[in-house]
This record gives C-alpha cells, structure tokens and sequence, in this order.
C-alpha cells in the first residue's frame, strides 16, 4: 500500500511539474536538484585517469616499511566497510554516488585476496589501487530559520575522497562541488536566470568540516559530518545574496 502511494505521489508531482512548464513556470528547488544531480552523475561516471603513472606508484610503495603498508591495507578495509555502510543508509535515496573510477568492488577483491594469502604481490595491490571517492547529494533544511518568514533549504554536492590512511591518520578530502539556496515553495517564469539566495563561504565551511573530523578520527567521520554537522552548522557559513 505504501508503494502504492509513493508511485502516485511521484505521478501528481509529475504532473504539477507538467503543468507548470506548460504555464511557464518552474521551482527554483527543483532546478537546483536537477543540476545537482547532474553533475553527480557526471562525476560518478568519469573514467580514472589514463596518465602513465606507475613508475610514480612504484617508487613510493618502495619507500614504505612493511608495517605502514599493512596499515594502509588495513584502512582500505575501513574505508570499504565505511562506504558500505554509507549505500546502505542512503540506499532508497539516490544520495550516495561512489565514483566508477574508484573500482570499489575491485578494491574488496583484492582486499579478501591479501587476508587470505597475505603475500607481497596482493598487498601491493590493494596499497596502490586508486583512492575511493564519491559523491553525496544533500538537501539541508534552514533549521536555525536564519531566513525567515521562506521554507529555504540548501541543495549541495560533496565530494569525498578517502586517501589511503584515513581514518587512522589522514582526514578525508572533502569539496563542495556544487551549492545552491533556493525557497522551497518558490514558482518562478521559465526565463527567469536562476541564481542561489545565498553565498556559501566554501573555504570556511570546509574548514569547519575538517576541524570536525579532526575530533573524530581515527574512527570513520563521513557520515558524522554529512548528517549531523551539516544539518546543524551549514547555514552558519551562508551569507543572503542582495537583491
């Protein structure tokens, strides 16, 4: 019955959206999900690099002791089960997204190769396999009602790369890949230039992401910061766009 009820509220919303763009209107909200979305998939999809670069990969995995090759296996595994656990959370929202170039499946492969064999050749696999990264599509409400008086939420895309000690000693690289505020019940004209309602100062707010992750690892961070610290401290680093 509850399947039944999103199939149809999805179908009238499709329909008020029909509607809309035969009147000439459109939602701000809406354009600002589409776009994000977009580029997530963009960004999911894009190709490792093709750059000859294993001269490089060689020369340091050379210049690591076996103990600090071990620990960086070690945290590939953490990663994978931090990431795991991520699609599953978001698994009836679309809103994790790892990247085909990470090859996480890949990596949990030679992963359970090295535990079950433990030799060299299958430890150096898993050291030098690309860095798992994905993308997160966030919608955060203005909880604080720093605008009031409008249903304003924050439409933005983080990017997450898990370098290869993280969590033990290396925080995640995290980046804004795309960001915009928009009045959630706003209509707008078709020809209407679509722009956020605010600025978001990204360089504090990825600092403020770090200091927090900071205070969590050696343990896995990404969720603590995507669902709790974002909810709570995002608008804190927005600034109203002048009209």
């Amino acid at each position: 019955q509850e399947e039944k009820f999103l199939v149809l509220a999805e179908k009238r919303a499709e329909e008020r959206r029909a509607e809309r763009i035969r009147l000439g209107t459109v939602r701000p909200f809406e354009m600002a999900m589409a776009r994000m979305a977009e580029l997530a998939m963009k960004r999911q999809a894009a190709a490792a690099s093709t750059d000859d670069d294993d001269d490089d990969d060689d020369d340091d995995y050379a210049g690591l002791g076996l103990v600090e090759r071990k620990n960086i296996a070690e945290c590939r595994e953490m990663q994978l089960d931090e990431m795991a656990a991520l699609e599953a959370i978001y698994a009836e929202t679309n809103e994790f997204l790892p990247s085909a170039a990470s090859d996480a499946d890949g990596l949990r492969e030679k992963v359970e190769a090295w535990r079950e064999a433990d030799t060299e050749e299958h430890l150096r696999s898993v050291v030098r396999h690309p860095a798992p990264c994905f993308g997160l599509q966030l919608v955060v409400e203005d909880a604080a009602r720093k605008y009031d008086g409008t249903d304003v939420v924050a439409t933005l895309l983080l990017q997450v790369e898990l370098p290869r000690s993280y969590p033990e000693s290396e925080l995640p690289a995290l980046d804004v890949a795309y960001f915009a505020v928009t009045d959630r019940a706003a209509v707008c004209n078709v020809d209407k230039v679509f722009e956020s309602l605010a600025h978001l100062d990204r360089d504090g707010l990825l600092e403020g992401l770090a200091e927090q992750a900071r205070q969590i690892v050696p343990y896995p961070c990404v969720y603590e910061l995507a669902s709790t610290w974002l909810t709570e401290h995002l608008f804190d680093y927005c600034e109203l766009n002048a009209h």
